[in-house]
């Protein structure tokens, strides 16, 4: 590990239960032990992250787990709200169907889980739509505008993206097993280019904008079948809204757009300003839209 050739970090499969057993629990020292080994390394340039399919907030201090695959604060919040409503899917091998969620839950659930951990651990998480241990995003949502807006707001919300290889290239499966699926290394180049210009065009965005890496978060708002938050930061302020339904729109005060007209950078949602110092965001279909705004003012005291 380290140097030019070595590995910049890793992870730890089964974390949860690491340094674990009946009354025992070492997980935080050997977490902290662990942590601190690959900083010398890496000359403090290295990546731990742990597997946690449960809520981690306990075992995420700060000066251990450097983040998690952030499966409660991201992927059940995303699946739960984008999944077919008449899907046959079991839940996370708990016998259960996954059942479908409005947007209002998901943006506290989503809210809650990043205000229970250190602001850079959230930023450190790897929020991941699947995994060779769920099924593929592709066959929980069915319909590919929705596979759209899964991949927008993997690209947008604090923390990093991590995408499952075969994503790009429309991988589907119904358990882990299936999901883990061989590439298809010998398909025409254009065969999954509308999946995988969406990954390329949201990723260019994330380089130009430092705001969607580092920057911090506001929620704007939330109806049933939409959810609309801002990533600002000293150079850049965007709007992301994401629908999973066509024809929804969201009512946005004033003073969180600022005085110049949005830019849209990504998408084809409409923003219009209405009465009562207002802005009407409309998505005429499922989609995730990315505005850049203009610069607040600066209060004069």
């Amino acid at each position: 590990m380290g140097g030019a050739e070595g590995l910049g970090g890793g992870g730890v499969e089964g974390a949860t239960q690491t340094g674990r057993s009946g009354a025992d629990d070492q997980n935080h020292e050997v977490a902290v032990a662990i942590r601190r080994t690959v900083e010398e390394c890496t000359d403090g340039d290295g990546a731990l992250i742990a597997e946690y399919m449960q809520d981690p907030a306990r075992d995420l201090a700060g000066d251990g787990w450097q983040g998690v695959m952030n499966y409660s604060g991201f992927s059940r919040p995303v699946w739960t709200w984008l999944c077919d409503p008449d899907n046959s899917l079991e839940y996370m091998g708990l016998g259960v169907h996954f059942c479908r969620r409005d947007g209002a839950d998901t943006m506290r659930s989503m809210r809650e889980f990043l205000a229970h951990v250190p602001w850079k651990v959230a930023m450190s998480h790897w929020n991941n739509l699947d995994s060779h241990d769920t099924a593929r995003i592709r066959t929980l949502v069915r319909d590919k505008r929705l596979v759209r807006v899964a991949i927008g707001l993997l690209m947008t919300f604090p923390g990093v993206p991590m995408t499952f290889a075969g994503d790009e290239q429309d991988a589907v499966g119904s358990t882990g097993e299936q999901s883990r699926v061989t590439m298809d290394w010998d398909s025409p180049d254009d065969r999954y280019e509308e999946t995988s210009s969406v990954y390329r065009e949201l990723l260019e965005l994330r380089r130009r904008y430092s705001a969607l890496r580092a920057g911090g978060l506001r929620w704007v708002g939330s109806t049933a079948d939409m959810l609309g938050y801002l990533r600002e930061d000293g150079e850049s302020r965007l709007l992301v809204a994401a629908s999973r339904v066509p024809d929804e729109h969201l009512i946005i005060d004033e003073e969180l757009i600022g005085s110049e007209p949005p830019l849209l950078l990504f998408g084809q949602g409409r923003m219009t300003r209405v009465e009562g110092h207002r802005w009407l965001l409309t998505m005429p279909e499922p989609a995730i839209c990315i505005w850049r705004l203009g610069n607040l003012p600066i209060p004069s005291w």
